[in-house]
């Protein structure tokens, strides 16, 4: 018998996929990106060394559509890192939340486990970023993720990685 999921609590056989419950779930049939994002979710949820549990969270924000590519990063760093889950999670929710195109989103994501404190601060410049800013605010605010990025503990997500892996 196979052992209950750590994310369900129920008994559930290999091929079943814990995520599916998303595509089911969605008001109106996810579009043809969306679904392809959920599909590598599920991909990431299958491999995650660590918290699957927010990896499902974030495939349940995929229904919204919006920045798809940074939820499955957010979903992949979850994946792999022990540490500022909850900084991701809150990434992927403002990105889903955002109405407009954020590719900075994903480079905050990266920065929240390349550094070892500050997360709130990826957080608080995702938020900004959301918020539609004007020029004069966005170029400032793509200054601080410059000097947060030039000032990482980890200068890229191998170090990061390997660090973790050597703790």
């Amino acid at each position: 018998t196979a052992p209950p999921s750590p994310t369900t609590g129920k008994r559930e056989s290999p091929e079943e996929r814990p995520i599916d419950h998303v595509r089911g779930n969605a008001v109106v049939p996810l579009s043809v990106p969306a679904e392809h994002a959920l599909q590598k979710i599920a991909i990431l949820y299958a491999a995650a060394e660590f918290h699957r549990v927010t990896i499902r969270e974030i495939a349940e924000l995929v229904p919204a559509e919006r920045n798809l590519d940074t939820l499955v990063h957010c979903a992949q760093l979850a994946g792999h890192f022990t540490h500022h889950t909850g900084s991701l999670l809150a990434i992927a929710q403002i990105a889903a939340a955002c109405d407009h195109f954020c590719p900075d989103m994903s480079r905050l994501a990266e920065l929240v486990v390349r550094r070892l404190s500050g997360t709130l601060d990826m957080v608080r410049l995702a938020k900004e970023l959301a918020s539609g800013p004007t020029a004069e605010d966005r170029a400032r605010i793509l200054a601080e993720i410059d000097h947060l990025d030039a000032t990482a503990d980890f200068a890229t997500l191998r170090e990061a990685s390997d660090r973790q892996h050597s703790l």
